[in-house]
This record gives structure tokens, C-alpha cells and sequence, in this order.
């Protein structure tokens, strides 16, 4: 006897001009959620090592923009297990990896205090998690393009400055990477895409 075929899930319309998360270059194990405003991993109980993560559907190049990010819920986890759930968010250029701030022209703020890119690690801020908002922001004006971030309103002052001309015209796209926690995004100062 034959398995029975799967139903195929219809695709939802879609606006193209809308900032969110992409579904075509989130990792595989990242559940992003219908609205495509949030998501969370799909095993963080069997794998709670396991970090994962998306970026958005358009990137910023000029003016100054944010956007936020809050850890709404953290996922239950294997007892005895010494992870913690945790939200690393930021910017990137679309060619680095989904590992956000490991890699060149990607830049995140870790929710353990640290700000990362290219795989350096330096204290930054202050620690978040559960119920935090981070705002993310980036200005592009002048030569030297500076992302900053906030907590719960505070602003933290400028994490990373980058010499705009090093970017070579690419976008900088709002990026995302978590292990053990449910996130949830407001775009409401980047709004629709200006393509």
C-alpha cells in the first residue's frame, strides 16, 4: 500500500514591499512565524546548543532607520542541560552568513552583553533576555555608518562604526539569531520597502 501524498500548504499572498523575516534564507531549522514578524527554533528541546536564525526581506543603505526585537518567551530545555536561551541581533550584508556577526559585514549585539562582528566578541551594553526590547538602529549619514542599540528605551550608544565606502554599496538587512527563545520584530520605523 502507498503512503498517502502530502497535502501541499497554499501559499499565503504575499506583499513584496513589506519588511520582515525571509522565509527563502532563514535557516531550515528556524520556524518563522505566518505574519513573518517572529519565530523560534524548531528543536531547541533535543538541541539546545543549536543557534538559528533569519534576516530580513530588504536592507537599508541610506538615512536613518530601526527596527525592534524582544525575546517574548523562552522555550523549555532538556534538564541538566547548561544552555541558556538567548538572542543575538543586528545587521548584515545578504552575502554574509545566517551566523549573525560571525563573519565580515555582519553585526550583532548578544544578549549576554557583547557586541560581535567578525567573530570578535567585545562587552557592550548590557545583558537581555526574556520581556527586553532591543531597538537596533543605523545611520547612514556622513562617511561612517554607525549602528547603535537600546534597551527597553535606554540607548546603549554606537556599537559599530563603519567606514560607508567599505560597503561598496551593499545593503545593511536587519538579522536575527536565537537558540531556546520565541522573538517577535517591529518594523514600524522601516515600515514598507523603498525599492
Amino acid at each position: 500500500s502507498r503512503s498517502p501524498a502530502p497535502e501541499e500548504e497554499e501559499e499565503d499572498a504575499f506583499d513584496e514591499a513589506l519588511v520582515c523575516l525571509d522565509t527563502y534564507t532563514s535557516d531550515l531549522h528556524f520556524k518563522v512565524r505566518k505574519d513573518r514578524f517572529g519565530g523560534q527554533p524548531l528543536f531547541s528541546e533535543r538541541f539546545p546548543a543549536l543557534w538559528c536564525g533569519a534576516r530580513c526581506t530588504h536592507g537599508v543603505f541610506r538615512g536613518k532607520v530601526c527596527f525592534e526585537a524582544k525575546v517574548i518567551k523562552n522555550l523549555p530545555i532538556q534538564e541538566g542541560s547548561s544552555e541558556v536561551p538567548l538572542l543575538r541581533v543586528g545587521w548584515s550584508v545578504d552575502r554574509s552568513t545566517s551566523q549573525l556577526g560571525e563573519d565580515d559585514f555582519s553585526y550583532g549585539f548578544d544578549g549576554r552583553g557583547l557586541k560581535v562582528t567578525a567573530g570578535h566578541f567585545e562587552a557592550f551594553g548590557q545583558a537581555f533576555g526574556e520581556n527586553d526590547v532591543i531597538g537596533c538602529f543605523a545611520d547612514f549619514k556622513g562617511e561612517i555608518v554607525e549602528l547603535s542599540f537600546s534597551r527597553n528605551g535606554d540607548a546603549l550608544g554606537v556599537a559599530f562604526q563603519i567606514v560607508k565606502m567599505t560597503l561598496g554599496g551593499r545593503h545593511l538587512l536587519p538579522h536575527v539569531l536565537c537558540k531556546n527563545c520565541v522573538l517577535e520584530l517591529n518594523f514600524f520605523l522601516i515600515g514598507r520597502a523603498h525599492v
